[in-house]
């Protein structure tokens, strides 16, 4: 439905701010706000209204949505002040909100509805396409030069100029055709100083030079594919206000510009996807930068000792390049805050920049453990991670789209999951990609891994179904029964009226420390105490008790006090038994099997290498772990008798 209003008898087009305030609150309206809710982007639609009105639609949600949506809508206002396409964004989806509204309007209260308020049915687009075509005159297609035209005068208004996406047949003009369209605006060259941000193909660097060198106000430019063969075009060495310079894709360039070096200004400076094989020692001297990136620069090796000399520097990404060895001089970058390294031949970096809280050195993220045995820790620590990850992921994806998850791939290990989120930026059909991965899940036997699986299947699916954090998070909790399980707290804080619940989890203090799995930990503490019940006596093991086991009802630490003290084996068996039974994860109570083993293995007084060889039949260890642990035995004395 069409939305008019009418004033003193004209007519002119609906806005929200004219329907809103003769809504009735109620049933109906939160019907629709709910409907609108799945429909549409409803933040972007109410941004900015005037406050009584988005008020009147938080009221008519539940505390937890309205919450949410009031979160959102504050963001879109901070987002649309710096976005130039916004307000084209809003007016569209403000549109479809009217258009829902009018769908339910007949259905409102019979009483008090506006006569200044009309609504219609919108004509199909055939009709209005032939409505008087015999009175209008054919449209005629634009000129590039037209085009250019209307690009400039717009860029003139948002202060955005791209060469690459608004004419495409700029480089069919000529030199003269180029210098028409910048005459036409004669005397207004205070307007094309507002142009603040260029994007450009380097075919245009000499195409479009007649224009370009009277944009000397630009501060961000991005250069794609420059050209480094061709002589630098003059009007470069004029562009002294840059404060972002952006280059990329240019196999032709092997070596920094050097017109670069009198860009005081300059606080941004991206080099990517170039064969740079070097950067210069003048680089010491751009005091202003903050941040250098010089990703996927395959030739590049070195850095030099100059870039110590950067002391603003906040940001460094060397990712997927052939240095080596970061300069000693490193050290005195002490701004710095984010250093990236990955698939870089770096592997050893100062302290400093290792405890940084964004730092990314070469061990890629992994979320699935592939090619060794998956441990309860190990398990619960990558469950938060995927988890961590998904949430991440989720939010960007609502909020830019699902392209913009490409940009974070390039750190995480190859498993299902980054095939996964793979399938779902290509854009591929959702039954397709849990057929895809359900068949790579069902060939896994490790009960961890498959788990894991499981959840990274349903997680990637939420984030190309658009599902919000709840969602998410609640089918995330779901799958899995962990102790103070953070997302299962969460959720539960948000349902009861904590709209700001699911921002604050804690994933990293999750995260535990697992510097070995915790099988190998339990056969080094039963070999102990093995040795020490052997040599000393079962009366040795008491100063070894675990409190906080016994506590935790752990199999192997409660049962040790009633080995200790002689109870009979038979209802020590039994009670061990009892809590095995208690396990209902298959890996937890194959593990409790294993412990009440090596109990019983400890008050038999088997031999430790015959204990060890009952605790590996248990539990899956690798050949080269089994080989340390019979190692380290050798180099104990042992009592066989």
């Amino acid at each position: 439905m069409e939305c008019f209003v009418i004033e003193n008898g004209v007519e002119r087009k609906g806005e929200l701010e004219d329907v809103i305030p003769f809504i009735r609150e109620g049933r109906m309206f939160q019907v629709v706000l709910l409907e609108a809710k799945k429909r549409l982007s409803l933040a972007s639609a109410i941004a900015h209204l005037p406050d009584e009105h988005k008020e009147k639609i938080y009221r008519n949600m539940s505390i937890r949505i309205g919450g949410e949506l009031k979160k959102s809508v504050k963001e879109k206002e901070a987002y649309y002040e710096n976005k130039n396409h916004a307000v084209r964004y809003t007016q569209s989806e403000r549109a479809r909100f009217i258009g829902l509204i009018g769908d339910y309007w007949l259905f409102w209260s019979f009483t008090g509805r506006p006569k200044t308020i009309v609504w219609r049915e919108p004509k199909p687009e055939e009709e209005t396409q032939g409505e008087n075509t015999a009175e209008k005159p054919q449209e005629k297609a634009l000129s590039p030069a037209q085009i250019l035209t209307n690009e400039i005068e717009n860029a003139c208004n948002t202060g955005v100029l791209s060469l690459s996406l608004c004419n495409s047949n700029i480089e069919k003009m000529t030199e003269a055709e180029i210098l028409g369209v910048y005459e036409s605006f004669g005397n207004r060259f205070n307007d094309l100083q507002k142009i603040k941000q260029l994007y450009m193909d380097q075919s245009y660097l000499f195409s479009a030079s007649v224009l370009l060198e009277k944009l000397e106000a630009v501060e961000d430019l991005y250069i794609y594919g420059y050209d480094s063969e061709k002589q630098c075009p003059p009007y470069l060495e004029k562009y002294r206000a840059l404060t972002t310079l952006f280059m990329s894709y240019s196999d032709s360039l092997k070596e920094v510009p050097s017109w670069i070096r009198n860009i005081a200004s300059l606080q941004s400076l991206w080099l990517t996807y170039t064969n740079i094989e070097s950067i210069p020692e003048w680089i010491g001297d751009m005091q202003s930068l903050t941040k250098l990136t010089l990703m996927d620069n395959a030739r590049l090796k070195t850095l030099p000792d100059s870039i110590g000399n950067l002391k603003n520097l906040t940001n460094l990404n060397l990712s997927n390049t052939s240095i080596e060895k970061l300069p000693d001089s490193i050290v005195n970058c002490t701004a710095l805050k984010y250093v990236n390294i990955l698939r870089s031949e770096i592997h050893s970096v100062p302290d400093f920049i290792s405890s940084l809280e964004f730092f990314y050195d070469n061990k890629l993220i992994e979320h699935i453990p592939q090619g060794h045995p998956v441990s309860y820790r190990c398990f619960c620590n990558s469950y938060f991670r995927l988890a961590q990850t998904l949430f991440r992921f989720s939010y960007k994806a609502r909020c830019e789209g699902l392209l913009a998850l490409e940009d974070d791939l390039e750190d995480l290990s190859e498993d299902l999951f980054l095939r996964g989120i793979r399938l779902v930026i290509d854009g591929t059909d959702s039954d397709i990609i849990r057929e895809v991965l359900t068949i790579e899940c069902e060939h896994e036997h490790d009960y961890y891994r498959k788990k894991l699986m499981k959840i990274a299947i349903d997680g990637i699916l939420s984030i190309q179904a658009g599902d919000n954090t709840l969602i998410l998070l609640s089918l995330l909790a779901a799958h899995v029964d962990i102790k103070n399980n953070p997302l299962e707290s969460a959720c539960a804080k948000y349902l009861t009226g904590d709209i700001d619940a699911l921002d604050s989890i804690d994933f990293s203090s999750a995260i535990q420390s697992e510097t070995e799995p915790e099988e190998i930990v339990f056969i080094k503490r039963a070999i102990k105490l093995s040795e020490i019940s052997r040599r000393e006596g079962p009366l040795a093991l008491d100063k070894e008790l675990d409190q906080d086991g016994i506590a935790a009802l752990d199999v192997f630490e409660y049962g040790l006090p009633l080995i200790i003290d002689s109870y009979p084996v038979e209802r020590v068996n039994d009670i061990l038994s009892a809590l095995v039974e208690r396990k209902t994860d298959p890996v937890q109570k194959n593990f409790a099997l294993a412990k009440k083993t090596a109990l019983l293995s400890i008050n038999a007084g088997d031999n430790t290498r015959i204990l060890a060889m009952k605790l590996f039949a248990y539990l899956d260890i690798a050949a080269d772990q089994q080989k340390k642990i019979f190692d380290d035995l050798g180099k104990v004395t042992v009592i066989t008798e």
